[in-house]
């Protein structure tokens, strides 16, 4: 993976570690205290953060394809 993506994703991650931890206290407080937007602010990292490894992430090759054949515009006869 390259070294930009995985600190992307990494990032993001990171993000979203720390929204999960903020959702959390505020359902452990005595009175409940739940952010809605921090809880859409979750779901967008957590989006982003599957995009990037999404689109860093091997495709699988037809029976027969070669590696050339999985580059945009494939192979030029």
């Amino acid at each position: 993976m390259p070294k930009k993506i995985e600190a992307e994703a990494r990032a993001s991650l990171k993000t979203c570690r720390a929204l999960i931890n903020r959702i959390e206290a505020g359902l452990s407080a005595e009175e409940l205290i739940v952010n809605v937007s921090s809880a859409g602010e979750l779901l967008f990292y957590l989006e982003f953060a599957a995009s990037v490894l999404e689109k860093s992430a091997p495709r699988p090759r037809k029976a027969g394809q070669t590696a050339a054949e999985d580059r945009p515009g494939g192979v030029i006869a």
